[in-house]
């Protein structure tokens, strides 16, 4: 949806809620952002609204949403769930906002003198086996209000999710 009050010679503004923010004269919403960038992870719609404990139409109306507002298809519904071009960048789009998003909060954190983040990180099958069994319970106890996010690959698939900037 074009806004009047939208400046479109920002980048993006965030409005006071956080919720919300413009970007070249559209509303853009952050829940949806991000309900977009995990469908594009599993390209699968049944799966990631279970993951993220939504319904699938809440999903969908999500992604409808901002498929209108854009004036874009994101996705390819027929055969399977698959990125447009427009999806494509739209995603890449994603990921800088989200990114900057927790950069933020985690600044206000420190600011504040609370131990609080999200971590992400790979290990290969072995590793989070034997490694991080040992290792994590101990962190968790040191910093609870860190979420931890762990990917298991192989080393070529973790340093080609490295590379790409997925992890």
């Amino acid at each position: 949806m074009l806004v009047s009050n939208c400046n479109k010679n920002k980048q993006y503004y965030l409005e006071k809620s956080t919720k919300f923010f413009c970007y070249g004269g559209y509303v853009m919403d952050l829940v949806s952002l991000y309900y977009f960038s995990e469908l594009a992870k599993d390209l699968n719609i049944t799966k990631t609204s279970s993951r993220l404990f939504i319904s699938q139409q809440t999903l969908s109306n999500h992604i409808m949403r901002m498929e209108t507002e854009c004036k874009a298809k994101l996705f390819y519904r027929k055969p399977k769930l698959m990125l447009t071009d427009a999806g494509r960048e739209m995603l890449l789009f994603a990921k800088k906002v989200l990114t900057e998003k927790q950069h933020f909060e985690n600044m206000l954190a420190d600011i504040e003198g609370e131990q609080l983040g999200h971590i992400r990180f790979g290990a290969s099958y072995l590793n989070s086996r034997t490694c991080l069994p040992i290792v994590l319970p101990q962190f968790a106890k040191e910093y609870p209000n860190v979420s931890i996010e762990l990917t298991e690959f192989t080393s070529s698939r973790l340093q080609q999710l490295l590379i790409n900037g997925e992890l």
